[in-house]
């Protein structure tokens, strides 16, 4: 047991350093190297822990690089399976899942769906605001509201997000 103990540790371990390297890979846009980061820290915690939150921060992750290829639809199951996840082992205002939903939102938005977009950035908004991060993270959901009110020309509502972002 305690063998099985240390190896499981390890392992977590392991998909860590994976998954901030695939992230990483990411954020260069290192495309074809941060998926098979992702992939291979997301095969390692499917083995050692299913269900946890290190496997939803993966399958965000996983998600974000479906959704720069413009794999919509991969994107989403990915990013839905995280949100899943986190809803079930991390408190209900947590700020991760206000980041799933604003992906997600991001992901309907770039793929033409601006109504269900709307609808997860004012939910991830909601989370923000209740939690006592906020930052530029909130600023960020504002700013995309407000820009989705413009080209709605929606101009009132628009002004008022985005000078609502600034502050």
């Amino acid at each position: 047991l305690e063998i099985r103990q240390q190896t499981t540790l390890i392992h977590l371990d392991t998909a860590s350093v994976l998954m901030r390297l695939g992230t990483i890979a990411l954020k260069q846009q290192q495309y074809v190297e941060s998926k098979n980061l992702l992939l291979r820290s997301r095969d390692i915690l499917r083995e050692v822990s299913p269900k946890s939150k290190e496997m939803a921060a993966v399958l965000n992750n996983l998600g974000l690089y479906y959704s720069k290829k413009g794999m919509w639809k991969e994107a989403l199951s990915t990013l839905q399976q995280a949100l899943t996840l986190q809803k079930e082992s991390l408190p209900s205002v947590h700020p991760a899942i206000a980041t799933t939903l604003y992906n997600i939102g991001s992901v309907y938005e770039e793929s033409g769906d601006v109504m269900k977009a709307v609808a997860l950035y004012t939910e991830c908004l909601e989370i923000r605001q209740q939690t006592t991060l906020i930052h530029l993270d909130t600023a960020s959901v504002l700013m995309r509201l407000g820009t989705i009110a413009l080209k709605q020309q929606q101009y009132v509502e628009s002004k008022n997000l985005l000078l609502r972002s600034r502050d």
